[in-house]
């Protein structure tokens, strides 16, 4: 990659630098990890595969799921009206997403979430 603008270089590299993938074999404990670092059980844990698809983390002001199927048709869904202080709107979160990453229809879930940690981190879940 050439880069002509070296400020563009400079927020490229900043970008990658906070961009955290996290990869590994199927039932190797990534969405658990996630889970931990996010203080929040959003991924269902389980001893099977339970995230069959590509996910990624970002900062968002609300909550948002926005999904790609083999088809490449995207579709979001704004579910700000959950509650993440809440046990009820976690389970809330987690049952919606649920639906999308144990199915191998989808080629990816991007989450928004309105979480500080997020606001400089980012992350893949592979």
């Amino acid at each position: 990659m050439c880069f002509t603008n070296t400020s563009s270089f400079f927020l490229i590299r900043k970008y990658i630098k906070n961009q955290k993938n996290v990869v590994g074999e199927t039932s190797s404990g990534k969405s658990t990890l996630i889970n931990k670092i996010l203080k929040k059980n959003i991924f269902k844990g389980s001893t099977n595969e339970s995230t069959a698809t590509i996910c990624k983390l970002r900062n968002s002001e609300k909550i948002t799921i926005k999904v790609e199927d083999k088809n490449k048709k995207v579709e979001e869904l704004d579910i700000s009206e959950d509650d993440l202080e809440t046990q009820e709107g976690i389970s809330n979160l987690s049952k919606e997403l649920t639906k999308y990453t144990e199915n191998s229809e989808f080629n990816c879930v991007d989450i928004g979430l309105p979480l500080p940690f997020l606001k400089v981190n980012k992350f893949k879940i592979y």
